[in-house]
């Protein structure tokens, strides 16, 4: 059994962080084929195709994750300065090439932080 305390932290978690000027933040992706991307919890946590809608996103860059990807592709999302930022290196991969790494971004400084899975 779960105990209350994770499972109220899960129940009080948000699907999504829109920041006021720069990005929005998802775990998976959003689903731009209803009027309201943000009714579609379920897209939230398990979309995999992302796409980009300027007219919803309005120039903020989507930062997303759930699908693991070499971190030479986070690194080329970054320099390039792309309107979408997958950041999810497969940490639990670590016998996979270019994978097996945990990641976050700095967004005050756009760095990258990275960490080898080392278990």
């Amino acid at each position: 059994m779960i105990p209350e305390n994770y499972l109220e932290f899960i129940r009080n978690t948000r699907y999504y962080l829109k920041s006021e000027i720069d990005c929005f933040l998802v775990h998976a992706g959003l689903n731009f084929h209803i009027p309201d991307p943000l009714e579609d919890k379920k897209a939230m946590v398990w979309k995999r195709d992302i796409k980009y809608d300027e007219d919803f996103l309005s120039g903020r860059k989507l930062i997303h994750g759930h699908t693991p990807q070499p971190l030479e592709n986070i690194q080329l999302q970054l320099a390039k300065n792309s309107k979408t930022v997958n950041l999810d290196a497969g940490c639990v991969y670590k016998n996979k090439k270019g994978l097996g790494n945990l990641v976050a971004l700095n967004l005050d400084q756009w760095r990258l932080l990275v960490q080898e899975n080392i278990d």
